[in-house]
């Protein structure tokens, strides 16, 4: 993967370029998880998932690389196990020091300041919020 300290993530739609998550906005994703192999971990499905960034809610790897897209995005995000779980890896699920890969789309950012959310052309109006991910932190893969 190159440098293992730092998250990589490359384009495969272009997003608007004007606006970025910041710390402290909720961010509405879409996103598949899976092993450097291909074998999938985790994955939004259906539904979609929501979280705060820069606040801890979700591995590092996920804060560094979704505050790299711009609204309505989708990319993929390489993050190093020392930006995911590290040694400890998910009993199961996720081998210790395993790099992950996350294919991301970026649908949704509501400003922390409270404003009007900015919404990907083409989304719906509402959104369905899933926590059995393995994204979050610590994991709660049911």
């Amino acid at each position: 993967m190159g440098d293992k300290s730092s998250v990589r993530k490359t384009v495969q739609r272009a997003g608007d370029g004007l606006h970025f998550p910041q710390p402290g906005d909720r961010v509405e994703v879409k996103y598949v998880g899976k092993l450097e192999d291909g074998k999938v971990f985790d994955s939004s499905g259906d539904g979609f998932f929501e979280f705060t960034t820069g606040i801890g809610q979700v591995i590092a790897g996920w804060d560094e690389g979704v505050k790299m897209m711009s609204l309505g995005e989708k990319g993929t995000i390489h993050v190093p196990a020392e930006m995911a779980y590290g040694a400890e890896g998910v009993q199961g699920k996720i081998p210790p020091n395993a790099d992950l890969v996350f294919e991301v789309e970026l649908l949704k950012i509501w400003p922390a300041n409270g404003g009007p959310p900015h919404v990907a052309h083409g989304t719906h109006g509402g959104c369905l919020a899933q926590t059995y991910l393995c994204i979050m932190s610590p994991c709660t893969i049911a």
